[in-house]
């Protein structure tokens, strides 16, 4: 019985990052493939040559994924590139690393934005929600299409409080009295 053997090529990797709260970033390259190698190089410059996180499949479950993870400085910066490769081929994905603090200033903008905008629409919707309330109380009995001439019906509520008697006091009262003198014209 012979066993035949076929050589399985790397698949292109994927490459992507992620920003850690210090500011370094997390960047991984996947790929498909028997006994595979990651490469890492920063603007043309070789960094480091790794095995994956993961071991590579044998060559008959190449179906797996495989994952090469490094963690880059927050003070660096450029194109950082993944080159995965194996014994039949090689195949290579970069990425332009990102400026994580810049990703961290602009959320709490952004929030404050969208709060702020929610809120003044919750207000608006208050305010023509009081208007449209004050406008139905205040139409006339027959619906707001009064035939009457212009004359405009109004709830009125008579509020019945107690009668005080108003008492006087028989204090002793001056009476004055004042004469005026007429003098002929002269």
């Amino acid at each position: 019985m012979f066993t035949l053997c076929l050589p399985v090529p790397v698949l292109v990797p994927v490459i992507s990052q992620v920003c850690e709260l210090s500011g370094k970033r997390e960047v991984s390259c996947t790929s498909k493939g028997p006994n595979l190698t990651f490469t890492w190089k920063l603007n043309n410059k070789p960094l480091l040559s790794t095995p994956a996180d993961n071991e590579s499949p044998p060559a008959e479950h190449v179906s797996r994924p495989v994952t090469a993870t490094i963690t880059v400085e927050a003070n660096q910066s450029g194109n950082l590139a993944c080159e995965v490769r194996n014994e039949v081929s090689s195949g290579e994905a970069s990425v332009h690393l990102r400026d994580c603090h810049a990703a961290e200033f602009q959320f709490p903008y952004v929030a404050a934005i969208i709060a702020t905008a929610s809120l003044l629409f919750l207000f608006a919707l208050l305010v023509c929600f009081i208007l449209l309330f004050k406008k139905s109380n205040s139409q006339d009995v027959n619906g707001g299409d009064s035939d009457a001439g212009g004359v405009v019906y109004a709830d009125v509520k008579i509020h019945m409080g107690m009668k005080r008697e108003m008492k006087h006091s028989a204090e002793t009262v001056e009476y004055g009295q004042i004469r005026v003198h007429h003098q002929p014209n002269e």
